[in-house]
């Protein structure tokens, strides 16, 4: 419960990405949580007394000490006393943000009743809010002005940690760290406006209630998405959270079982660049202005997952001219699909690792550097392959097209031997019987 007193004064521009799967209490460490106002100090500003039917606010929160632990004891007298603080609604991005969490962890007292209210600042106006009633032995929860009400839970002897999870639509209730919610509850309106808390005194003479932290969010406390588009204007580092969208924290990037995806926000011909190595499932390029993906990293292609099983890698160019500078491997068969009057370059080495990689759609795949090294099988379903690259693997070519660049003859009238694996070079006039065309 001793934690190292940290406040931000604003949240940060953040999508919430979701409000379904929550995974219970944080640790107290952990980034997730933009904000928090840890028990080992008073109420720190902004938060602010919060008066209109009693005197009282912050002086009624004492910092307390139990051995090695710290935490504030909330002893009103005054029914109606309390503090509270609104993060205004210019510190939220409603165009990305999707929702916002509170998570708070206490202990009730003997007698009294606190009230944690906790709202979207324009729909307390409108009495729409979460209340939790801390009692002697329970919470009572009640989503005011919503169709779910008057859900009690029971609290440990000790402390009791409760999560609220709001995505605009539904509001979810965790407790100490359960993977299930407590109860789904439509209610509250679009949390995009902002985020207001107040902890103050109800009705039934003193209360007593200790509070050992409070943390809240407008980011996503869930599961980390698997789909990341490209969300600078110009070039920048693939390994920069923020050059992506959505923005999660702790902060993650394309690289796992994730989707990149390199669409419309570049305004000219950008560069991507990773000096370290990067893997990802699948690569989207859908601009008419060029991607360029360099450094000293490589981009690594492989077999992800979801629902309904595993996903193949693949790297799509759905319109304009990319091209990879830094080296490519297939760690799975896999596809590279290019559509019509588009062009895939791979300026860097592209290793099969003794995969198969099926060329589809009608577009151009060049190739202008060793290919499949480490063996492996290239077959052209349809479109071109062009380039001046060495092809160290097996060829297939079962309705595509080749499209010579530079001669190296010479490399081109090298017979294999049978079952060894072919050396071709793009660009050969005389490379046409090394490769099997498929009927």
């Amino acid at each position: 419960m001793k934690c190292v007193s940290r406040f931000g004064m604003g949240l940060a521009l953040l999508v919430f990405a979701m409000a379904g799967s929550s995974d219970g209490a944080i640790d107290a460490d952990s980034t997730n949580w933009e904000n928090s106002w840890e028990g080992d100090v008073t109420p720190p500003a902004p938060w602010a007394d919060w008066t209109a039917i009693a005197p009282g606010g912050i002086n009624e929160f004492t910092v307390m000490t139990e051995g090695s632990d710290t935490f504030n004891r909330f002893a009103g007298t005054s029914y109606g006393a309390g503090i509270e603080y609104n993060v205004p609604s210019e510190e939220l991005d409603p165009d990305t943000n999707g929702g916002a969490a509170v998570e708070w962890r206490f202990r009730n007292g003997t007698h009294g009743r606190t009230w944690f209210d906790i709202a979207m600042t324009d729909a307390a106006s409108n009495a729409e809010f979460a209340r939790f009633t801390s009692n002697k032995s329970d919470v009572n929860i009640d989503m005011l002005n919503s169709t779910e009400s008057d859900q009690t839970g029971s609290l440990n002897s000790d402390w009791t940690t409760y999560r609220m999870v709001a995505d605009g639509s539904t509001v979810e209730v965790f407790k100490d760290g359960a993977s299930e919610a407590l109860f789904n509850d439509i209610g509250l309106n679009d949390p995009r406006t902002g985020i207001m808390m107040r902890f103050w005194r109800g009705a039934g003479g003193a209360n007593e209630f200790d509070l050992d932290y409070v943390r809240w969010t407008d980011g996503n406390t869930g599961p980390e998405p698997t789909t990341f588009t490209w969300d600078l204007t110009g070039a920048g580092d693939w390994n920069t959270g923020a050059n992506w969208s959505p923005v999660t924290v702790p902060s993650v990037v394309p690289n796992g079982n994730h989707d990149a995806i390199f669409g419309d926000k570049i305004a000219s011909a950008s560069t991507v660049f990773t000096d370290i190595d990067v893997s990802v499932r699948r690569i989207d390029f859908d601009h008419d202005q060029t991607y360029v993906v360099a450094g000293a990293g490589s981009i690594n292609l492989t077999t992800g997952t979801d629902s309904s099983g595993d996903l193949a890698p693949v790297i799509n160019t759905l319109q304009g001219t990319h091209k990879f500078q830094a080296p490519v491997h297939f760690h799975d068969s896999g596809s590279v699909n290019v559509a019509s009057d588009s062009t895939l370059i791979f300026d860097g080495a592209l290793h099969l690792t003794g995969n198969t990689l099926t060329k589809t759609g009608v577009g151009t795949m060049s190739i202008r550097n060793d290919f499949v090294t480490g063996g492996g099988t290239l077959i052209i379903a349809e479109g071109m392959v062009s380039g001046n690259g060495t092809l160290g693997g097996n060829l297939e070519n079962n309705g595509g097209v080749i499209s010579p660049g530079n001669s190296s003859a010479a490399a081109a009238t090298q017979a294999p031997e049978p079952g060894s694996s072919l050396l071709l070079v793009l660009g050969g006039v005389l490379m046409g019987w090394a490769w099997r065309r498929r009927k």
